[in-house]
Protein backbone atom coordinates (compact mmCIF):
# COMPACT_ATOMS: atom_id res chain seq x y z
CA UNK A 1 0.00 0.00 0.00
CA UNK A 2 1.18 3.48 -0.70
CA UNK A 3 -0.37 6.02 1.62
CA UNK A 4 -0.46 9.70 0.76
CA UNK A 5 -1.07 11.97 3.69
CA UNK A 6 -1.02 15.69 4.39
CA UNK A 7 -0.10 17.15 7.78
CA UNK A 8 -3.69 18.26 8.42
CA UNK A 9 -7.08 16.99 7.35
CA UNK A 10 -7.44 16.46 3.64
CA UNK A 11 -8.61 19.55 1.76
CA UNK A 12 -11.97 19.59 -0.05
CA UNK A 13 -10.18 20.41 -3.32
CA UNK A 14 -7.97 17.32 -2.87
CA UNK A 15 -11.06 15.17 -2.23
CA UNK A 16 -12.54 16.29 -5.55
CA UNK A 17 -9.23 15.72 -7.38
CA UNK A 18 -9.02 12.27 -5.82
CA UNK A 19 -12.55 11.38 -6.96
CA UNK A 20 -11.85 12.72 -10.46
CA UNK A 21 -8.68 10.64 -10.89
CA UNK A 22 -8.98 7.48 -8.80
CA UNK A 23 -10.21 5.35 -11.72
CA UNK A 24 -7.17 6.12 -13.89
CA UNK A 25 -5.21 3.13 -12.56
CA UNK A 26 -3.46 2.20 -15.81
CA UNK A 27 -2.00 5.71 -16.19
CA UNK A 28 -0.96 5.73 -12.52
CA UNK A 29 0.62 2.28 -12.85
CA UNK A 30 2.69 3.38 -15.83
CA UNK A 31 3.94 6.45 -13.98
CA UNK A 32 4.77 4.41 -10.87
CA UNK A 33 6.67 1.89 -13.00
CA UNK A 34 8.70 4.75 -14.51
CA UNK A 35 9.49 6.06 -11.02
CA UNK A 36 10.75 2.59 -10.02
CA UNK A 37 12.52 2.29 -13.40
CA UNK A 38 10.80 -1.02 -14.17
CA UNK A 39 8.42 -2.28 -16.82
CA UNK A 40 4.72 -1.53 -16.42
CA UNK A 41 3.97 -5.28 -16.31
CA UNK A 42 5.67 -5.40 -12.88
CA UNK A 43 3.16 -2.96 -11.32
CA UNK A 44 -0.54 -3.47 -10.72
CA UNK A 45 -2.56 -0.62 -9.25
CA UNK A 46 -5.67 -1.52 -7.30
CA UNK A 47 -8.23 0.49 -5.40
CA UNK A 48 -7.53 3.93 -3.97
CA UNK A 49 -9.47 4.81 -0.83
CA UNK A 50 -10.00 8.16 0.82
CA UNK A 51 -9.18 8.48 4.54
CA UNK A 52 -9.62 11.39 6.95
CA UNK A 53 -6.00 12.51 6.45
CA UNK A 54 -5.24 11.42 2.91
CA UNK A 55 -5.71 8.34 0.81
CA UNK A 56 -4.30 4.86 0.32
CA UNK A 57 -3.57 3.15 -2.98
CA UNK A 58 -3.23 -0.63 -3.16
CA UNK A 59 -0.31 -1.55 -5.35
CA UNK A 60 1.24 -4.86 -6.36
CA UNK A 61 4.93 -4.80 -7.27
CA UNK A 62 5.93 -8.09 -8.89
CA UNK A 63 9.53 -8.84 -7.89
CA UNK A 64 11.26 -11.49 -9.96
CA UNK A 65 13.63 -13.97 -8.32
CA UNK A 66 16.33 -12.86 -10.76
CA UNK A 67 16.08 -9.29 -9.44
CA UNK A 68 16.55 -10.53 -5.88
CA UNK A 69 19.56 -12.62 -6.87
CA UNK A 70 21.15 -9.65 -8.66
CA UNK A 71 20.73 -7.54 -5.51
CA UNK A 72 22.77 -10.20 -3.62
CA UNK A 73 23.45 -8.95 -0.08
CA UNK A 74 21.92 -6.45 2.34
CA UNK A 75 23.93 -4.08 4.55
CA UNK A 76 24.79 -6.90 6.95
CA UNK A 77 25.88 -9.37 4.28
CA UNK A 78 22.67 -11.46 4.29
CA UNK A 79 20.83 -12.56 1.17
CA UNK A 80 18.36 -9.86 0.15
CA UNK A 81 14.72 -10.63 1.01
CA UNK A 82 11.78 -9.43 -1.05
CA UNK A 83 10.84 -7.04 1.77
CA UNK A 84 14.31 -5.53 1.91
CA UNK A 85 14.37 -5.21 -1.88
CA UNK A 86 11.00 -3.43 -2.09
CA UNK A 87 11.82 -1.11 0.85
CA UNK A 88 15.16 -0.19 -0.74
CA UNK A 89 13.57 0.43 -4.15
CA UNK A 90 10.91 2.58 -2.48
CA UNK A 91 13.52 4.68 -0.66
CA UNK A 92 15.45 5.21 -3.90
CA UNK A 93 12.25 6.25 -5.72
CA UNK A 94 10.43 8.12 -2.96
CA UNK A 95 10.88 11.63 -4.41
CA UNK A 96 9.74 10.51 -7.85
CA UNK A 97 6.75 8.70 -6.31
CA UNK A 98 5.75 11.83 -4.40
CA UNK A 99 5.82 13.72 -7.70
CA UNK A 100 3.81 11.00 -9.49
CA UNK A 101 1.02 11.01 -6.91
CA UNK A 102 0.93 14.79 -6.61
CA UNK A 103 0.66 15.15 -10.38
CA UNK A 104 -1.83 12.28 -10.84
CA UNK A 105 -4.23 13.47 -8.14
CA UNK A 106 -3.62 17.21 -8.58
CA UNK A 107 -2.20 17.72 -5.09
CA UNK A 108 -0.14 20.67 -3.89
CA UNK A 109 1.91 21.43 -0.83
CA UNK A 110 3.01 19.06 1.90
CA UNK A 111 2.28 15.56 0.59
CA UNK A 112 4.21 12.46 1.65
CA UNK A 113 4.11 8.97 0.16
CA UNK A 114 4.58 6.16 2.70
CA UNK A 115 5.12 2.43 2.22
CA UNK A 116 3.27 -0.39 3.98
CA UNK A 117 3.60 -3.83 2.47
CA UNK A 118 2.87 -7.54 2.69
CA UNK A 119 5.05 -10.10 0.93
CA UNK A 120 3.09 -12.76 -0.97
CA UNK A 121 5.10 -15.74 -2.15
CA UNK A 122 4.21 -17.93 -5.13
CA UNK A 123 3.15 -20.73 -2.79
CA UNK A 124 0.47 -18.42 -1.37
CA UNK A 125 2.14 -17.79 1.99
CA UNK A 126 1.82 -14.21 3.21
CA UNK A 127 4.44 -12.58 5.33
CA UNK A 128 4.24 -9.07 6.80
CA UNK A 129 7.66 -7.45 7.04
Amino acid sequence: NLAHESCSSIKDEWKQNFMDNKGRTQALGGDIAKAFNIGAKHIEVGQSELTSHGFRTHLIYYVQNGDLKKATKDNEGRQVTAGYYVAKEFELSKNQLNHVFKQHFGLEGDVEVKLDYIIVRKRGKNKRE
